[in-house]
């Protein structure tokens, strides 16, 4: 049986009762009733071993295949992860960088255009894993908990994140 990925999304994240689960110093303000974190945007990432040449020109590939079949829906590529006014293609990591244990290369997303980007992007992934998460500020949040994948997920490294609220910092 095939699911739309679009029905996946109508999950509302309550920044105040995970944020304040994970940092103390949230929980000693009192907060009212809880809401959920505004999600600005998602990135859509797809990972894969720079070490391996087949891989890195596989996952090539698909960068461009996605660039292609998105293009009037994408602006020029951006290199501002979080603060962009139009969906676009972010810089590639060649390699470890960020919370990301292997190369990968993203798409920042504005919230009204995730489903087609989406599930595009599982649909066509291969034999790679692509995460997608939202961006509301809450760091830890919107990499671990609020995430979705599509193939096997790999373990980020969470302590590098330094915002422990939702946007604007």
């Amino acid at each position: 049986m095939c699911i739309q990925a679009g029905k996946l999304l109508q999950t509302y994240y309550y920044y105040n009762e995970i944020c304040r689960h994970r940092y103390p110093s949230l929980s000693s303000s009192p907060l009212p009733d809880p809401a959920p974190a505004q999600v600005y945007s998602y990135h859509v990432h797809l990972l894969y071993r720079q070490t391996n040449q087949a891989e890195v020109r596989d996952a090539t590939a698909i960068r461009e295949e996605f660039r292609s079949k998105f293009s009037g829906l994408l602006g020029p590529d951006c290199h501002d992860l979080f603060h962009n006014d139009y969906n676009c293609m972010l810089d590639v990591d060649e390699g470890p960088a960020g919370p990301f244990p292997v190369a990968n290369w993203s798409v920042f997303v504005l919230p009204g255009s995730l489903e087609p980007f989406m599930e595009w992007a599982i649909q066509n992934r291969g034999r790679f894993s692509v995460l997608v998460h939202p961006n509301s500020g809450c760091e830890v949040e919107d990499h671990t908990d609020w995430t979705l994948w599509s193939g096997a997920p790999y373990p980020l490294d969470a302590t590098i994140f330094s915002h422990d609220k939702p946007f604007p910092w």
